[in-house]
């Protein structure tokens, strides 16, 4: 369960169309190790734990119309 935040900049010398922005998100992954099948394979055994988790990136969206746009996001 991650919260995200997205912030945009419309450039408005491209009329919006072009919008970069910033994502930041935080919050707690869950993980059940017990059911991977690699790890038992390994002979590896790790207890469940929930663990914090962050992501971060930049992009942006070119809108074709006001409704269609397409994106770039890493």
């Amino acid at each position: 369960a991650l919260a995200e935040v997205q912030l945009k900049l419309p450039v408005q010398s491209t009329g919006n169309r072009f919008v970069p922005y910033a994502i930041a998100g935080a919050g707690v992954v869950v993980w059940n190790y017990r059911e991977s099948s690699i790890l038992r394979d390994a002979g590896a055994k790790v207890e469940t734990d929930t663990h914090f988790a962050a992501k971060g990136g930049m992009g942006f969206d070119y809108y074709i119309n006001s409704t269609l746009a397409i994106f770039l996001e890493g």
